[in-house]
């Protein structure tokens, strides 16, 4: 006989496969946030990392990149608080639909500022292809999943 997965609260194995998805989407969120922490004090970093990427930028991406520059050091703190926050997220469960749309915006920003979206690596980069789909998961059904904080 098959009995569907059920756990307390009525939540089956996908809103579990969910909330381990968002947990583990949290840590990287907030592991890569840790070692950008030296952004909040000084942008130096990411200014040579936009150094470059306008070295090697496509046509297509180097405006983007200019209009980037000039709020760099507000842009560079913006990063790093951004992360945090959805790793604070998606850790507790607390608007995980909104901290994962914001996320795929902040994701797919690097990847237009760095060019990788149209390179063959962005469909291996765990960072590329696989944490967007992550992220468009929860967008879509990450509401009330188990182990988070009411909203």
């Amino acid at each position: 006989m098959n009995v569907p997965l059920r756990r307390a609260g009525g939540a089956g194995a996908p809103a579990y496969g969910l909330a381990v998805m968002r947990v583990l989407v949290g840590v990287f969120f907030l592991f890569t946030a840790f070692a950008k922490l030296g952004w909040l004090i000084s942008s130096e970093d990411l200014i040579n990392r936009f150094s470059g990427y306008l070295r090697n930028a496509s046509w297509w991406n180097r405006w983007y990149l200019d209009q980037l520059v000039p709020g760099l050091p507000i842009f560079a703190r913006l990063v790093v608080l951004s992360e945090l926050a959805t790793a604070l997220a998606f850790l507790t469960g607390f608007w995980t639909q909104l901290a994962a749309v914001l996320a795929f915006a902040l994701v797919l920003n690097y990847h237009v500022v760095t060019g990788a979206i149209l390179r063959y690596s962005f469909l291996t980069d765990p960072s590329g292809l696989p944490l967007l789909g992550a992220l468009m998961a929860l967008a879509l059904g990450g509401a009330r999943l188990p182990w988070s904080i009411k909203t």
